[in-house]
């Protein structure tokens, strides 16, 4: 669901013209998959950092340019990490307000405690199938809000990914 979230906030904040960033310290960036789901690559700049503390360095960097308004940092699995300082956290949140960015952070474990305006957990729902042979139809997640500063925890929507059908 990760990947999926990241793409669909990519093509939203592209869609209306507007600039944004992708920090993968995941390495999970798929610039051809971006493209189909509606992507427009050259309004997006692709960060490729080594690890984690190269990553949150680079997010603080682009966030001072204050020229993006949505900034997506995919942490992935890298994020076991001792080397997040604490420090780090509510710095990128003021670099983000200052510069009236959205700025999204994408990992497999909560990380950025107190500092995030909200958290989503998002929990797989086993694939769907259909027809016979049974043929793929498509994802669903289950993304339950865990911290909100505006809206009651605990709330639970469904992500729906479908398969995107070949042209022709």
């Amino acid at each position: 669901g990760r990947t999926s979230l990241l793409l669909s906030l990519l093509a939203t904040g592209v869609g209306e013209g507007a600039l944004a960033a992708v920090v993968d310290a995941a390495d999970a960036f798929d610039p051809p998959s971006a493209e189909t789901a509606g992507v427009a690559l050259s309004r997006v700049l692709w960060v490729r950092a080594p690890d984690v503390p190269s990553a949150l360095r680079s997010a603080e960097r682009l966030l001072e340019t204050r020229g993006l308004p949505l900034l997506l940092l995919d942490l992935g699995l890298a994020t076991a990490s001792p080397r997040v300082a604490p420090a780090a956290w509510p710095r990128l949140a003021r670099a983000a307000a200052a510069s009236a960015a959205a700025l999204v952070v994408l990992a497999t474990e909560r990380l950025t405690g107190p500092c995030a305006e909200c958290a989503l957990w998002l929990e797989p729902l086993p694939p769907r199938f259909t027809g016979t042979p049974p043929l793929f139809e498509g994802l669903e997640s289950r993304a339950v809000l865990v911290r909100s500063r505006e809206a009651p925890e605990g709330r639970a929507a469904r992500v729906r990914l479908h398969r995107r059908r070949a042209a022709g």
